[in-house]
This record gives structure tokens, sequence and C-alpha cells, in this order.
């Protein structure tokens, strides 16, 4: 299980702000939020796609929902009863029109650790995770990353072009508070936020690609009989 903390803090306004501008979301994306507690990062989110299309409808730019629909929000929290709190955030936040009725957000009360069917065709990941949760939970993100590059190649040498979000290789990745470990960031940012007078806390963008991926080792084949 992902290290948790002692306590639980929601995540500010201002944050959730940040992460609107720089998620850029693209039709096929699925975004996954681990440790999603009360959901307000992924209703956020999905809030501001909603308020994207409608004024693109508005504007009659869009002709349809396809585009709006083709994105999907995931979050993962081991505590039910901030999972409960996230199912009922979102009815209200469907009810009150913030977020299209027909976006697929599912929130589960999972292991992320345990529950990697949920997430690994995610394009885009948020982590408000403190240092050893995303030491722990990196090796996934790479593992997930390896597998959509594999993926990519043998399409590609099968003359598909691969068009889709899915298939380009890139794991985007936003933290709050801590860094990934070892890895260069896009872009960083320090928030102040309004509950903490004085305090201001950084967050992070990384666009994770095959470049970030540790070579494989080669078997030892040293003392194999034959």
């Amino acid at each position: 299980m992902l290290a948790p903390r002692k306590k639980l803090w929601s995540t500010p306004t201002e944050i959730l702000d940040v992460a609107s501008s720089w998620m850029q979301l693209q039709p096929n994306d699925k975004v996954v939020d681990i440790g999603c507690g009360d959901g307000r990062v992924l209703i956020h989110l999905a809030a501001h796609w909603t308020a994207l299309y409608n004024k693109e409808k508005k504007d009659e730019v869009s002709e349809s929902e396809q585009s709006l629909l083709s994105v999907s929000f995931v979050g993962l929290d081991i505590n039910l009863e901030r999972i409960k709190e996230a199912s009922s955030a979102l009815k209200n936040a469907q009810q009150d029109g913030r977020v299209h009725s027909a976006l697929s957000i599912k929130f589960y009360c999972a292991n992320a650790m345990d529950s990697k069917d949920l997430y690994q065709d995610a394009t885009l990941f948020f982590l408000y995770l403190i240092p050893r949760g995303l030491k722990i939970f990196k090796p996934i993100l790479l593992e997930i990353l390896r597998e959509r590059c594999e993926k990519r190649m043998a399409a590609s040498g099968a003359g598909d072009s691969g068009n889709s979000s899915n298939n380009k290789g890139v794991l985007r990745v936003l933290t709050y508070m801590s860094p990934l470990p070892e890895e260069v960031f896009l872009k960083r940012q320090v928030c102040e936020v309004a509950h903490q007078p004085g305090a201001a806390w950084p967050v992070f963008l990384y666009h994770l690609d095959e470049e970030c991926l540790p070579p494989i080792e080669e078997a030892d084949y040293s003392n194999t009989k034959i």
C-alpha cells in the first residue's frame, strides 16, 4: 500500500486551477488521481472540460458530444469514507450542471498498488503523495510507459500509424508538494494557498517518455549449464 499521510489534506483550489491550466486535456485522455480523497481534483478537471465543451457548443464549433465524452476520469483511494464523499460531490456537480452527466467519472475504494488494471491505459496522472509514496509508485508509472512504448513500436512495425493519444508513448504526470524522484520536471510553480497564509507549495509537471525508461538489464547466463 502507498504510504498514507498521517493527516488528510484536500487539494487547494489554487492548485486545481494550475492543474487545469497545465494538464491541457485532449480527446481520448484518461485522467487518474491516485489517492483521490474527496474527488475534488477530478471533479474540477471534469468541470473545466465540460466548460470548454459548452463554450464550443455555444460558438457552434462543436458538432457533437463525441470529443467531450472521449475523456474519462478515474480516482482511487484506500479510504471508503473519502470515496463516498467523492461520489456525493460528483452527483452534486452533475446536478448543478458543472459536470456533464454523461462523462465517465469513476471512484474506486482500492489499493492502487494492486489495481493497475483500473489505470494502465491512463494518459495523465495527478499524484498528491508524500515522497515515499511517489518513490513506491514511480516503478508502476515506468512499467506502464514501457508497455505503451513497446505497443507503439509493434504497431509502427505493423504499419499502424498509432495516432491515438494512448499510443503516443508519453505519460503526463502532475505532482503536488513533492517532486517525482530522479525526473526532470517540465514546469514548476510555487503556489500560495488561502488556508495557510504565508505558506507556498510547489506543483510539478512531468512528461515521461521512452528516454525516461531505465535500460533493461541483460540476463546473466554465466552460470547456465548447457
